[in-house]
């Protein structure tokens, strides 16, 4: 009986995910004895979180996506706010939009040239591109960008498409939220441009301001630029795509130009923050920024774009 108390306390021991003393590994049998097991006192989950050894890119995507929500808030759009890159472009797309509420305006004017010209020949071209931008294009090439590369022990692939679904899971949140605050009208709705309609009718689409294909495009074509920085033409092909993908919403009614800068703003700030947070940037924005340009002979002044590779 003895034994068989002991055999039970062994694994009562073991369940409870405690370690025997090396003494008694061997020896279970009569008159055996075990010493007190050491004491773990137990951690939250956000303290185990935060001491992973693992990369950060392949720890769990949603306790990732939940952490980003907090330092979104609390650190990175209140640092962004004060960036001359992302607060100006982001105050003319509030400005241009503002100026085409009643439908005219330059935001209506450029959103039915766009249009035009897409209808001339362009149209199969427009909804083939903006099928990239959709979900469930995502989530194929994502998904399948992770598992061929862990089959093929690609660590590279697999950190690119982690990272990427991380961005996108905050860019459909923030995409989603701010939808519903803007309500802004599609072009092909009943009063098209207008802001805060919030008892649409039937004809009606307030989800016009800011475009989610724009934010979840640049939101990806941000990763992959910085993960593939030392080539010369990735972040040049990622950016042009996702540039595409923006047209191709105007050009077929979707979204007005003031949507889709928005959208583009958000988005690549978005997946900058994702790329930070992997500790891929040692030196805040440094890697991309806008920046005025001022021209000393003639007094022109202007935007410059900067991009280090």
């Amino acid at each position: 009986m003895q034994g068989i108390r002991s055999g039970i306390r062994i694994c009562l021991l073991l369940c409870a995910g405690l370690d025997l003393p090396a003494s008694e590994r061997g020896s279970v049998g009569e008159g055996a004895t075990l010493d007190p097991p050491e004491f773990r006192p137990w951690r939250p989950a956000a303290a185990r979180f935060a001491d992973d050894d693992r990369p950060y890119w392949s720890r769990n995507l949603f306790k990732r996506f939940l952490t980003d929500q907090r330092f979104l808030a609390t650190t990175w759009w209140p640092a962004e706010s004060r960036r001359f890159g992302f607060s100006v472009p982001l105050l003319a797309s509030v400005a241009l939009a503002s100026g085409s509420n009643d439908g005219g305006g330059a935001d209506a004017r450029w959103q039915q040239s766009l249009e035009h010209w897409t209808e001339q020949g362009g149209r199969d071209f427009a909804h083939g591109v903006t099928r990239l931008g959709d979900a469930e294009t995502a989530i194929v090439l994502l998904g399948g960008t992770y598992l061929a590369s862990r089959w093929a022990g690609n660590e590279r692939g697999m950190r690119v498409a982690s990272l990427s679904s991380e961005a996108l899971l905050s860019a459909g949140l923030y995409s989603t939220v701010l939808k519903g605050v803007a309500a802004r009208t599609r072009p092909t709705s009943d009063d098209a441009g207008r802001f805060f309609v919030r008892r649409p009718g039937d004809n009606q689409q307030p989800t016009s301001y800011p475009s989610g294909h724009a934010m979840g495009a640049f939101a990806v074509a941000s990763v992959l630029s910085w993960e593939f920085r030392d080539s010369r033409w990735v972040p040049w092909t990622a950016y042009g795509t996702a540039t595409l993908v923006a047209l191709s919403r105007v050009g077929l009614g979707r979204h007005y130009p003031s949507d889709v800068l928005a959208g583009a703003i958000i988005g690549q700030s978005i997946g900058r923050m994702v790329v930070e947070r992997a500790g891929g940037s040692t030196e805040r924005r440094a890697w991309q920024r806008l920046q005025p340009m001022v021209e000393p002979h003639n007094g022109g002044i202007g935007i410059a774009y900067h991009h280090a590779w």
